[in-house]
């Protein structure tokens, strides 16, 4: 009947959208900040919609064909919107949250959808040719689904019903000249041992090799904390954090600290707060925690990009960027979601790149995308297409190799190379790393370039690269003299 063809046109239009009900109804507060996942009213309604007019379009090119006299051409158009489906699931389920196991480590995602994709084709044409193909059958089962939307609906009435406030993205320059400036870079999973002492034959890193002859160079150091979301507040704070930011009822975040209970993440404690109080401007470039929600305030610049599993395109307070959005979304038909940390790399690049421009700010802390997987350098360019595999940890090495040397170009073009103080460092060691060759090193690099420094040093004694918040607030509207003096 009509009514149960466009039960299967709804089911079909509501699964189409898996990825976006799955990013609704299963993020929690702390995935709204790192994978850009804020979910307002007015998104919600969009999805409804959406729903609604795809359904409209199936049953109704549908019931074209089926007044053409040709029905199974109408079926056809479900297929293609059960392929739309497939291609929903696949994208709710990355590579984070799918383990298939050894096929895929080893042959990659798109290989084993492929795989599943020729072998449903060869299932039913094997049907279809022995007669066995059953359309009745096919109703029956898309009906059913049918029963997900009201369910749904039902989950999704609480993001109905709130009231969540956009947060500020940025904040405006302000105007002042700094006696010198200080620039903090951290390399998401830069990782020493792998960068240094096992660092593979035909692998070059010029730019951190050169650093390396500029700096104080500790080969001993350690992180504030064994993950992103721990190390990252430990930076700012100066302090270990033991346990990850969490949120708390009142809106703001809870982190634990080593050989103390947890508690609120108090940003009168950070490092741009006490540069604040000193008359230092400060910017923030950075990807994946939520600087500018929770350091807005004590910033003059701020700029922050989501996960790399993160949506390509955020979901929207108004109707119709989201309406759009949602269709944009469903006619992707991609094998990788790394077109968000290629973009966030570049993004952060060109920030930084600024920043050295903008001589009003003190104080430039990024925090890097990379070499954290997944890869996106193939050697020679920047891509969303490179095999993920363990060994293309290095590719992403030497992108971040070239990101330093574009930093410190940067820096020398402008003339300011030899005032400024950069910090390099990162937040843990590489995963990738460690899931090669099962060896547990929690060294990472750090870098310290004074101003005024011009030979460099190796320090073997076992440093925790927290030390790095006191040493910015010394650096702070102290004079250049003194500090090339105390070297």
């Amino acid at each position: 009947t009509s009514f149960r063809r466009y039960g299967i046109a709804l089911s079909l239009a509501n699964l189409v959208f898996i990825r976006q009900w799955s990013d609704i109804l299963s993020s929690r507060p702390y995935e709204a900040y790192y994978e850009n996942l804020t979910a307002y009213p007015t998104t919600v309604w969009a999805l409804y919609a959406a729903v609604a007019a795809l359904s409209f379009l199936l049953f109704g090119v549908f019931r074209l064909c089926q007044l053409a006299g040709a029905a199974r051409l109408g079926y056809l158009v479900f297929f293609l919107a059960g392929i739309f489906s497939f291609n929903g699931l696949r994208l709710a389920l990355n590579e984070e949250r799918l383990s298939w196991g050894f096929a895929v480590l080893h042959l990659g995602t798109a290989a084993v959808w492929v795989a599943v994709f020729v072998g449903a084709g060869i299932v039913t044409i094997g049907l279809w040719r022995y007669k066995r193909f059953s359309f009745a059958a096919i109703d029956g089962v898309l009906s059913v689904f049918v029963l997900m939307l009201p369910i749904n609906i039902v989950r999704s009435l609480p993001v109905v019903l709130a009231a969540p406030q956009r947060a500020p993205r940025a904040l405006p320059h302000a105007e002042r000249i700094a006696p010198q400036r200080i620039f903090w870079l951290v390399f998401d999973g830069l990782d020493y041992r792998a960068t240094f002492p096992d660092r593979p034959d035909g692998l070059t890193l010029p730019n951190l090799d050169a650093l390396r002859k500029h700096s104080d160079f500790y080969t001993d150091a350690r992180p504030p904390g064994i993950q992103t979301n721990r190390s990252l507040p430990g930076y700012l704070m100066g302090r270990k954090v033991t346990s990850d930011l969490l949120p708390t009822s009142e809106g703001t975040f809870e982190l634990g600290y080593s050989g103390k209970a947890p508690s609120t993440w108090s940003v009168e404690d950070t490092v741009f707060a006490r540069a604040h109080d000193k008359g230092a401007h400060s910017a923030i470039v950075g990807w994946h925690l939520p600087y500018c929600e929770l350091l807005g305030k004590f910033v003059d610049s701020c700029r922050r990009y989501p996960h790399y599993d993160a949506k390509k395109y955020p979901y929207d307070d108004k109707f119709w960027p989201s309406f759009r959005n949602f269709f944009t979304e469903m006619l992707q038909i991609r094998w990788r979601d790394t077109y968000v940390h290629v973009a966030n790399y570049q993004a952060v690049l060109q920030d930084t790149l600024d920043l050295i421009e903008d001589r009003s700010v003190d104080l430039v802390f990024v925090h890097w995308p990379i070499p954290h997987n997944p890869v996106i350098f193939d050697g020679k360019r920047v891509s969303r297409n490179v095999p993920n595999f363990f060994e293309g940890h290095y590719k992403n090495l030497k992108l971040a190799d070239l990101a330093l040397g574009r930093v410190v170009e940067k820096l020398k073009a402008t003339g300011q190379w030899g005032d400024a103080a950069l910090f390099v460092t990162s937040d843990h060691p590489s995963r990738a790393i460690l899931l090669k060759d099962k060896i547990e090193d929690l060294r990472i690099p750090l870098f310290i370039k004074n101003p005024k420094q011009r030979h460099g040093k190796d320090i073997a004694t076992r440093t925790e690269s927290a030390m790095l918040y006191g040493r910015a607030l010394d650096l702070i509207g102290a004079a250049a003299d003194t500090l090339a003096s105390n070297l």
